[in-house]
């Protein structure tokens, strides 16, 4: 489920109501309160029944057996696994059998398309920093993407923080992939931490 599917599915909840509705409003006269006050009645529904309740099934029709919840903490625990998977134990052999799917579109422009580019990539790691580890700090999931707040140590004197996004098929697998790096000062204009 991505959010174009919760959005259509909001939608057709909004259009069932107005149609339901609207002819009792017109009858009554309160044509210019209609959409204000259906509006609260749809959000408060929306906030009732998608926000909170977990055992929802997805917008797909629970084609996938799961419900929202499950399916983004199955997002998240994939995404995480996975990326320890590359990055600590630089395994792409289990990571590819595990948790990539067969097209894998790269948007970092020094890693090339498809599992074989992060192959190389993987394998320039191995080479080059073989001591590089990373620290997931937080973890995101909406919808189909997972979104990973990292602190990535190459060396002590090479670190930095990054955002990783991640775009996941209704199976789980990591199809797209996203990255925003920045070194970490030495020195900072505040004394925040970047995590």
């Amino acid at each position: 489920m991505d959010t174009r599917q919760i959005r259509a599915g909001s939608a057709q909840l909004r259009g069932l109501l107005l149609s339901q509705w609207s002819v009792d409003f017109r009858r009554m006269g309160r044509r210019n309160k209609e959409f204000s006050i259906l509006s609260r009645i749809y959000n408060i529904l929306r906030r009732k029944f998608i926000g909170k309740n977990q055992q929802i099934k997805s917008i797909d029709g629970g084609r996938n057996g799961m419900t929202i919840q499950e399916k983004l903490e199955r997002n998240k625990k994939n995404v995480t696994e996975f990326y320890d998977l590359i990055i600590n134990k630089k395994d792409y052999e289990t990571a590819k059998k595990l948790y990539i799917g067969p097209r894998y579109k790269q948007h970092n422009p020094l890693v090339k398309d498809y599992p074989e580019g992060l192959k190389e990539f993987i394998d320039f790691l191995k080479t080059n920093c073989p001591e590089a580890r990373s620290e997931i700090i937080r973890t995101f999931a909406d919808g189909d993407y997972v979104i990973l707040h990292v602190r990535s140590i190459r060396s002590p004197e090479e670190q930095r923080a990054i955002i990783e996004i991640f775009r996941l098929t209704d199976d789980g697998k990591i199809d797209e992939h996203w990255d925003v790096i920045q070194p970490i000062p030495v020195t900072a204009a505040n004394s925040n931490s970047m995590f």
